[in-house]
Parts: C-alpha cells; sequence; structure tokens
C-alpha cells in the first residue's frame, strides 16, 4: 500500500520561534537561516550555505505524506490497540478522536524533526567543512545513485549522526512539555487515555517519540528506494537505537524515569509500529529479535566509536558541542 500525494505546504510560523532562537543562541544572529518548502520531484529535505547565512530547503508534501503515514498506522487495530478500534482506510480527519490526536501529533513531530535534523547540519559546521574539502557547500539527504554500486562515506555517515543526535536533542523542550501534560492529573480523559496514568507517563512519551521517528527512517528509506535514491545514513532501526540510547539519559537528568517500565513499552510500541510498516510493505533489513539486536548494538557502538576516532574537518567550524551518545 502507497501513500496519495497532496500539494499543501507546510506552515512556516511553527518553526520561526525554533530557529529565532538557534539564531540567537549559536550564531549569535549573524547569520540567518531561511526555511522554505518547496516542489521536489523527490521526498527530499536539504541544507547549503547562501549568500548572508544558510537555507533549507525541504519538499512541500513533506506534511501530507507524513499525515498519510500515520493515518495508516493508526489505522491498523493492533496500534495502541487499547483506544477506538478505527475503520480500514479514510483520512486523517477521519480517525477515532483518540487516534488522530495521536496521529496528528507523531506526524508533526516527525516534520520537526526534519527540520531540526538540518539545523543540526549548519550547527555541526558540516557545510563550511565541506568548503574546505572543495566541494559544494549542501548536503541534500538523499541522492541519486546506483543502489548496487559504491561504498559508504564514512565521514558523511558520522554528520549524518551528528545530525540527527542534534534534530533528537532539538526535540527535548517538545518532550518536557508533552511529559508536563501528561503528568497533569486534570488533563482531559482523551490524552489520558492515549497516554495512561502518571506513573508510566514518562516512560510512555518517550518510547513514543523514538518509536515515531524509526517509523519515519523507515519511511524516508523507502521513499529514497522507489526513486533509485540513497542517503549516507544509518539503517533506521540502528538511528532509532542511537537517538533511544541519546534521549534516555537526557530525560534522566530532568526526570525520573523507572527504566524497566521504559524498555517494557519501547518494547511493545515498537512491535506494533514495526508489524503495521511490515504490514504496508516498508522493508527491513534489521530486526529486534535476540541476533538483531546484537546486530544492531554492535553496529551502534562501531558507528559512535568512529564518531570519536574520526579526523572530522568540521570540527573547526561547531557551533555546537557534540552531542552526547
Amino acid at each position: 500500500m502507497r501513500m496519495s500525494r497532496s500539494q499543501r505546504s507546510p506552515d512556516h510560523q511553527p518553526f520561526e520561534a525554533t530557529i529565532a532562537a538557534l539564531k540567537t543562541a549559536y550564531l549569535h544572529d549573524e547569520a540567518d537561516i531561511a526555511l522554505s518548502f518547496s516542489p521536489m520531484a523527490a521526498l527530499n529535505a536539504s541544507a547549503s550555505a547562501v549568500a548572508g547565512g544558510y537555507a533549507i530547503h525541504l519538499a512541500d508534501t513533506f506534511k501530507d505524506r507524513l499525515d498519510d503515514l500515520f493515518n495508516q498506522l493508526l489505522r491498523q487495530s493492533d496500534v495502541m490497540d487499547w483506544m477506538e478500534e478505527p475503520d480500514a482506510v479514510g483520512t486523517i480527519e477521519d480517525l477515532p478522536e483518540a487516534r488522530r490526536i495521536t496521529a496528528t501529533y507523531l506526524s508533526k513531530l516527525c516534520l520537526d524533526f526534519i527540520v531540526n535534523h538540518e539545523l543540526g547540519h549548519i550547527l555541526c559546521g558540516h557545510l563550511e567543512a565541506l568548503t574546505d574539502l572543495g566541494e559544494d557547500s549542501q548536503i541534500a539527504e538523499l541522492n541519486v545513485v546506483e543502489l548496487a554500486g559504491g561504498t559508504e562515506d564514512p565521514l558523511k555517515q558520522i554528520w549524518e549522526i551528528d545530525a540527527d543526535l542534534v534534530g533528537a536533542s532539538l526535540l527535548r523542550a517538545q518532550l518536557d512539555e508533552l511529559i508536563r501534560i501528561v503528568l497533569n492529573s486534570e488533563i482531559g480523559s482523551v490524552t489520558r487515555h492515549i497516554f495512561g496514568p502518571p506513573k508510566i507517563a514518562r516512560e510512555h512519551c518517550i518510547s513514543l517519540v523514538t518509536v515515531a521517528l524509526y517509523c519515519l527512517f523507515r519511511f524516508l528509506r523507502d521513499a529514497a528506494e522507489q526513486l533509485n535514491m540513497k542517503g549516507d545514513h544509518p539503517d533506521p532501526l540502528v538511528r532509532a537505537f542511537y537517538i533511544r540510547n541519546a534521549l534516555v539519559p537526557a530525560a534522566l537528568e530532568r526526570h525520573e524515569i523507572d527504566l524497566d517500565m521504559f524498555d517494557e513499552l519501547f518494547t511493545a510500541r515498537f512491535e506494533e509500529f514495526d508489524d503495521a510498516l511490515e504490514h504496508l510493505g516498508f522493508s527491513s533489513t534489521l530486526t529486534q529479535n535476540d541476533l538483531g539486536i546484537a546486530a544492531i548494538n554492535d553496529a551502534v557502538s562501531e558507528l559512535l566509536k568512529s564518531r570519536r576516532e574520526i579526523n572530522d574537518p568540521a570540527k573547526d567550524h561547531r557551533r555546537i558541542e557534540w552531542p552526547a551518545e
């Protein structure tokens, strides 16, 4: 099953406050960051250095494609199965209320992450490093390639890890706000129904955010392969695990987290959404069985080891410390 496309472009306003704050904190308002959503042949995103600052370009179909993705995922009755059973087909607006709110929130969170990821390339100095290397100062998430040929570029893969971790760290305020809301004893019954009682709310929020990003990574890889394109990103499951490994310690600094409860909830949500992705036709290369987990942990360890050891030409241009692993 594949998703429909429409031409509605996302609203810039929700991103303006984040970009303005980052410009002040890290660029000291000395460079501008322009964000645009525009028609593209592929579902792509890029960051580039331009006169006076930087530009971030995203395909104008991102919002609708993500809405379609989470609409279809939340239409699987086994996903978060305590909520009202949905009809098999329909738009995101037609979902039962709790499922509609969940799908809409996760879609927006993933769009926020995509913008944050591109901001990560800027803050980590990757564009200036490309200039130093004699290359065009632009990073596109996907490039046309022959999928059967070529090898991974270790440096570019490390840069993608950097941008992922910055992107996840920039979601921290949203995650904290979500936790604050669900811990409030006076929240509405629908929100409580989605996230559960306060004793599991923190763990459930972090689990759901991490699994939503995993769905995003699977979706983007599938979209790329359909067009014979490829990025420098690690496997979607590897990306999800190193982001999880960064989000949880960061959350522990601000919240009381029951790690056993988090593991239980993360596994439950992961299995539900992973099965739904398979049902929708999104293939996977790594699985979260015992062998898969060992392979995932090995891949995460190897990538982070390379990240520590590589002679990164971006190090002199960074405006932000390397995010925690």
